[in-house]
């Protein structure tokens, strides 16, 4: 489809993943050279065409003989830091809050999938949809993300995934025989969508492991990341931008300085939102908003210092824009959130 063929063109990922899965070849410099990324320390922000990584994949692929290595790798990479989405995770306050970091910024480990969480009724379910064709690598890639989050929720809360549900829209194959030892809770196949399906209470399960500094600090590098991978698309750039900002100096969040950081006059910035049907004062409204949400599910916040957080000079008129946005109060919401058990 040609839409996807330039899609895939402009799209980039971080060298780290890169290394990572390099390593699982005997020779990781052999196989990255050619590719025209060296193996050895990198940056975050060091970035290669996708095209690079999916011809890692096959050749990884190619050396491995077991048919679950993809599995065994998701594992190992859960089980240890390499990256900004990593830190995001391992350090959220409740599961719940990392999924939604994975969701948000799944694009940083995974720039061809976009992952979406509905919550039905008393099941949280985790989409995966596919933003470019994968072909023949689609197992592989949707596997290993289903494994990472099975994982991760597995290990955070300590629950039984026996309760959980992986749906997968391709048919099973007599050559991948390993999902049972792959994966901890029953696999359909042939289902209208790659989805993993949980308890929703699961997601108001602490973690134990909760930082607020490291948080916050893995939740700003995770959105500089995201507005490297997308250099073409002002809204994603800008968003990106805001939601670092409110991480690192919330009460000096303007479009004037946010034009200087995205190179050029705050003129241009404005009309280029406008071009692509938004405002400066939306996407930061927006993004106040979805801050403000995740803030109030953390008891050992008060509302004065979600307020501050989110950019506001005191509780007073934080309290008037969530009455706005939502038609309720900051502490009644949080009342009917924790009668609610969310």
């Amino acid at each position: 489809m040609a839409m996807e063929t330039a899609l895939l063109d402009d799209l980039q990922i971080s060298t780290t993943y890169m290394r990572v899965l390099a390593r699982e070849h005997s020779d990781p410099q052999g196989v990255l050279e050619p590719l025209g990324v060296v193996e050895g320390p990198g940056t975050d922000s060091d970035t290669t065409p996708l095209t690079n990584f999916f011809d890692l994949v096959r050749v990884v692929d190619a050396y491995k003989s077991e048919p679950d290595w993809h599995l065994d790798y998701a594992r190992r990479t859960s089980d240890n830091f390499h990256g900004p989405l990593t830190f995001a995770m391992m350090s959220a306050s409740t599961i719940g809050d990392g999924l939604e970091a994975i969701a948000r910024y799944v694009s940083i480990r995974a720039p061809y999938f976009r992952s979406v969480n509905h919550r039905t009724g008393h099941d949280l379910t985790i989409e995966i949809e596919e933003l470019v064709d994968l072909g023949n690598l689609r197992h592989l890639l949707v596997e290993i993300s289903f494994r990472v989050l099975h994982d991760y929720v597995a290990m955070i809360g300590d629950v039984n995934m026996a309760a959980a549900k992986l749906s997968l829209k391709y048919p099973a194959s007599p050559d991948r025989q390993y999902y049972e030892q792959g994966f901890d809770c029953p696999v359909l196949f042939d289902q209208e969508r790659n989805a993993l399906t949980m308890p929703a209470a699961w997601m108001a399960i602490p973690n134990p492991q909760y930082d607020e500094g490291t948080w916050s600090n893995a939740i700003t590098r995770c959105e500089l990341a995201l507005s490297k991978l997308g250099p073409s698309d002002i809204v994603a750039r800008t968003r990106a931008y805001i939601n670092a900002t409110l991480v690192r100096d919330p009460q000096n969040l303007c479009i004037n300085d946010a034009a200087r950081f995205l190179g050029m006059s705050t003129r241009t910035l404005i009309r280029k939102l406008g071009n692509s049907g938004t405002r400066f004062q939306t996407l930061r409204d927006n993004a106040r908003q979805d801050l403000a949400l995740r803030l109030l599910r953390r008891p050992n916040l008060t509302v004065e210092r979600v307020a501050v957080a989110v950019g506001f000079s005191d509780a007073a008129n934080f309290s008037r824009a969530f009455k706005r946005w939502f038609d309720t109060s900051p502490r009644r919401y949080r009342r009917e959130r924790t009668n609610l058990n969310l």
